[in-house]
């Protein structure tokens, strides 16, 4: 474009002066856009695949499953390790009623032991003033009365 062609149309002038200076750097976005523009698609391909593939009834389906699965396992757990705190305050009550009833009954058997020995001492002691001195005559009988 010479100059006086560009002084007739003086707006192409202007475009035309510093595209001139800046080809080079034009030249050079240019294709750095084309090359974005190739990853941009791609990129957009991907992701629309990906959609695709995750709107599929079976994946979906299998997720859902996967996750309530999952949440009715933690349920369980949670109910399991509840059931388990009950269990060990349950035992842990019949461990220290065990232990009484045990003292309980150590006690009875000492007292039923002891009763005992009184007893037997009674009846000694009884036996041994009730017997007969050896020049006394024994006791009538019944039948002597």
């Amino acid at each position: 474009m010479d100059m006086i062609s560009a002084c007739s149309q003086p707006e192409r002038f202007y475009l035309t002066l510093p595209t001139i200076k800046y080809e080079g750097e034009i030249q050079e976005l240019t294709d750095m856009r084309n090359k974005e523009s190739g990853k941009l698609t791609s990129l957009q391909d991907a992701c629309e695949q990906f959609r695709k593939a995750n709107a599929s009834a079976a994946c979906s389906e299998e997720r859902s499953q996967f996750l309530s699965d999952l949440a009715e396992a933690s349920n369980r757990f949670i109910t399991l390790m509840r059931e388990v705190g009950n269990v060990v305050i349950y035992y842990t009550r019949m461990q220290d009623k065990a232990r009484a009833l045990r003292r309980e009954c150590e006690d009875f058997v000492l007292a039923r032991k002891h009763e005992g020995e009184e007893l037997v001492q009674g009846m000694q002691g009884l036996a041994v003033n009730n017997e007969p001195k050896r020049g006394a005559s024994p006791p009538p009988s019944y039948d002597q009365i």
